[in-house]
């Protein structure tokens, strides 16, 4: 795990939780921003996202807040999954309409260069999580199969009997 926390600090990416409006979003976007791990971005209710960092003591560590409802990017965000999608006979209005959703919203940012990656599925379903990155980013040409993984750290004391990575 410590690895993993040197690599990421060592090239630091633009990376958006889709999922900003979970407590333990906010509190991942937080530690990781603190440890500097990454550049965090997080998707939900502005106001919502405004007032947990409050609470939670990150307002100002500088995580970028999007709201899809409200985004300046709104525009940009709608042509490209019209462009994205329209062999699946993707219009306007269907995707003014879908970038509202937090997972497409995130998926939409890396494929525009707003992000580097997205990481979901706290509260969003793992197939959902999938679907969204798929159909938007899609996978490396040179790749065959896609694949998905969890990860979880236990804390000290979780009746593992360990602090564990499992």
């Amino acid at each position: 795990l410590q690895s993993l926390r040197e690599r990421a600090a060592s090239d630091l990416k633009r990376i958006v939780l889709s999922e900003g409006d979970d407590p333990r979003v906010i509190a991942a976007a937080i530690a990781a921003q603190r440890a500097g791990m990454a550049q965090v971005a997080i998707v939900g209710d502005e106001k919502g996202m405004q007032d947990a960092l409050t609470a939670a003591g990150g307002a100002d560590l500088g995580i970028e807040l999007h709201d899809p409802t409200s985004s300046p990017l709104a525009a940009e965000l709608q042509a490209k999954l019209v462009e994205l999608r329209a062999h699946k006979g993707m219009t306007e209005e269907r995707a003014a309409k879908d970038i509202q959703n937090r997972l497409v919203y995130a998926a939409l940012l890396v494929a525009t260069g707003h992000a580097d990656g997205t990481v979901g599925g706290a509260v969003e379903t793992t197939s959902a999580t999938v679907r969204a990155a798929l159909q938007i980013i899609g996978k490396a040409p040179s790749e065959a199969l896609v694949s998905s993984f969890f990860l979880m750290v236990l804390p000290e004391g979780h009746p593992s009997g360990r602090d564990a990575l499992i």
